[in-house]
């Protein structure tokens, strides 16, 4: 009887050991990515009940209608490829840029990346990030590739990394045998890591001295932005410095003045209408009033501003 109990037990020890061990070792079924539904930017009956009527119903903002927003052009992003200095430049490199076929990978026309999980939004985003906006110079159209020459990285004392590859610039192709330095993406002045080039940027209305450009760290362009706190406070410079973007995150109210609560805020661009009504600081007495400047990232689409946000949010 005691060799039987004892061989029980010792089955049944088995059978539960092997039952757990079966569990363990089972691989997990993987889970189907999920589908995310993506808002609509402008929605009108949202747009309706988003601001109470004001006590005089004659100042009420009219918002445009959907089928105005969404009849607004938005920017293609080609694909760009590596700008290499001219000692690390590859042989053939622009002859074979001038061979590819031009390469849409975002549009409103069909083209995009993934986006079903968070790392599909993130990557995204860093698209978007990375993308140009314009096309030559900082400071206007060009057709002479002159990254290339020498004399440029002695002028500007830009520096390359390790392998020789030119940060914030790209070379795009938009049309088949025709190569163009793509400029002005969010990271040429917000440049990885600190997301931030730490140069000033003059203010529209002020024109930094020949001394002034030889001392200090000056971007040649102005973004717009209104120049009022620099220009007339008791120790306005005339320049803005080009913050850093980490830590965007946890910040609120966007602009030099605080105009916007949100990066949805700062990347809308009704902001620039004069009969906007700014979510952060607004100016005593100011019912509506336009916040300019920084254009960049207005146009892009409902997608492509959502997933800019998200890699935002993770700096």
């Amino acid at each position: 009887m005691r060799r039987f109990a004892v061989l029980f037990c010792l089955c049944s020890i088995f059978a539960l050991f092997a039952v757990r061990v079966s569990r363990t070792s089972a691989k997990p079924r993987p889970k189907p990515a999920a589908t995310r539904a993506i808002p609509r930017t402008w929605d009108d009956a949202a747009m309706a009940e988003l601001e109470v009527s004001l006590a005089d119903p004659v100042g009420s903002p009219r918002h445009a209608p959907a089928d105005y927003y969404y009849r607004l052009p938005v920017r293609p992003i080609y694909k760009h490829h590596p700008v290499y200095a001219p000692d690390h430049e590859p042989p053939g490199y622009i002859e074979w840029l001038k061979q590819q076929e031009p390469q849409v990978i975002w549009d409103d026309g069909g083209h995009r990346p993934p986006l079903q999980t968070e790392a599909d939004w993130i990557k995204a985003g860093e698209t978007a990030y990375d993308a140009p906006i314009s096309y030559g110079n900082i400071l206007g159209p060009t057709d002479t590739l002159y990254l290339r020459e020498p004399a440029w990285y002695r002028q500007t004392g830009a520096r390359g990394t390790r392998e020789g590859v030119l940060p914030t610039y790209s070379y795009v192709v938009r049309e088949k045998g025709k190569v163009e330095i793509g400029v002005l993406s969010c990271a040429m002045c917000h440049t990885p890591p600190l997301y931030t080039n730490n140069k000033l940027t003059p203010v529209e209305g002020f024109t930094p001295s020949e001394e002034a450009l030889k001392k200090y760290g000056i971007l040649p362009i102005s973004v717009g932005t209104d120049p009022d706190l620099t220009m007339k406070t008791r120790r306005g410079t005339g320049y803005y410095k080009v913050p850093s973007l980490k830590g965007v995150w946890y910040r609120s109210m966007f602009g030099h003045n605080g105009s916007c609560a949100t990066l949805e805020d700062w990347f809308d661009a009704r902001r620039t209408r004069d009969d906007y009504i700014p979510t952060g600081f607004k100016g005593y007495g100011v019912k509506t009033r336009a916040v300019k400047g920084h254009p960049f990232g207005l146009d892009l689409s409902a997608e492509e501003k959502k997933a800019l946000i998200a890699f935002l949010m993770t700096l």
